[in-house]
This record gives structure tokens, sequence and C-alpha cells, in this order.
């Protein structure tokens, strides 16, 4: 559901049109146009008040039924501009954030996993935590630890360098570029660290015959 999108006008309409949600009185329409029907909406009840199978009442489809229901703007006329009237509500709820250019349910649902996890990560360490999550509480606390990056500089990155190929010449002082190589470097980082430099490679299916791996 992107929030740029060119309304749909067309023709004259069906004469009937089926929603799956509940008719509102809300909906208008043009008194100049008797031919118009309103919208008639399937029950889920027979006339007995039974169930009826083909409905889900689940407690997952009754919230993505509200969230749809929620999403529309039935104040809108289908018929004259389809989209806002299915999307309108969600579009004026989500609007586009100032680094993006497009908002879409996807990207919220990204943004709502990235503040849980981001919640998670922030909490103290606690003895119910598996390993990787306590793992993960440490690395990013020192992460967000900036007092103490900007304290250390580049010290712990340069001499992590000096064990690896000579090192980097932009971390170094008193750096000689006679004897460095930079390929012998490149691979010293790939065999050790596992941190691709200039040149990546990776092994995956080959695009002419999927049976088979290639390197990369």
């Amino acid at each position: 559901m992107e929030m740029r999108s060119t309304p749909l006008r067309g023709g004259r309409p069906a004469k009937t049109h089926i929603s799956p949600f509940p008719q509102s009185s809300e909906v208008s329409y043009p008194k100049d146009e008797p031919h118009r029907k309103k919208p008639t909406v399937e029950k889920p009840f027979d006339e007995s008040g039974q169930r009826m199978k083909n409905f889900c009442f689940t407690p997952e489809c009754l919230k993505a039924a509200l969230e749809l229901k929620e999403s529309m703007d039935l104040t809108v006329d289908p018929c004259e501009d389809f989209f806002k009237y299915t999307c309108g509500n969600w579009i004026a709820k989500n609007p586009i954030p100032p680094a993006a250019n497009a908002m879409t349910i996807i990207k919220g649902m990204e943004d709502l996993l990235h503040e849980r996890i981001r919640d998670v990560l922030r909490a103290n360490p606690s003895p119910g935590d598996s390993v990787p999550v306590r793992d993960a509480k440490t690395l990013y606390a020192a992460c967000v630890n900036t007092a103490t990056l900007e304290s250390l500089g580049l010290e712990p990155l340069t001499s992590i360098m000096k064990n690896y190929g000579r090192g980097w010449p932009m971390t170094l002082y008193g750096w000689n570029g006679w004897d460095f190589d930079w390929q012998e470097t490149a691979a010293a980082w790939m065999r050790n660290v596992t941190l691709n430099t200039f040149i990546s490679a990776y092994v995956g299916p080959d695009d002419m015959n999927t049976d088979r791996n290639v390197l990369y």
C-alpha cells in the first residue's frame, strides 16, 4: 500500500458493489444518479443466527478485519475514488516520514519491529536471558556508549589492523607505502576477520544451473 497513487476514476459503476466490511450510513451517493444502489454486504450469520462456515472468527481474523476497516474512509464514494475509499484513513494516520519518500504497511511493521528489538536490547541482562540475547545486550550497550568510544578513539581498530597485513594506511602514523601490499592486507582480513574490503567473495547457486554452486 503505497502512499502515492492515482485514484481510480471510470464510467458508471456496477449495479452491486460487494464489500467484506459492514455497510455504513456515512457513504454518500449523489442524488442526481438515481440508478446507483448502495453496496450490499454478505452477512456472516444465516437466518437462524448461526455463524456461516465460510467466515473466519478467530482473534487473528477479527483483528485483521478491524485493521482493514479502520484503514477505509467510508465517507468517500468508492465509485469516484476507490483508492481513497479503501486507504484514506490509513494515509491520514501514517504520514510519510521526513527522511523517506514513501510509507507502506510493510515499512510500518518494520519500524514497529525495530522499536521492540531496541526495547529488548536496552533492558538490563537478566538470569533468564539466553546466551545470544545476553551477548546482544552487551554488544548493544557497548555500541551506544559514545563516551567510551570517543575516549578510545581509533586505538582498538588500529591495534587489530596491525596484526593483519601490516595495518591500513589511513589509520597508521609513519606508514611506509613502499612495502605495502593491499592485496595481502585484504586477503588477511578476509581470512582472519571475514571482512570484505575491496573485493567480496561468496558461494551461491549458479544462475545458469541452480543444481550447482559457484564462487562469485
